[in-house]
């Protein structure tokens, strides 16, 4: 459950990344 909140939180941010590029 904690892994999968945490994979959530990378893919978000990696999205901002691209968003922001």
């Amino acid at each position: 459950m904690i892994k999968n909140s945490f994979i959530s939180f990378q893919e978000k941010k990696e999205e901002n990344r691209g968003a922001i590029e």
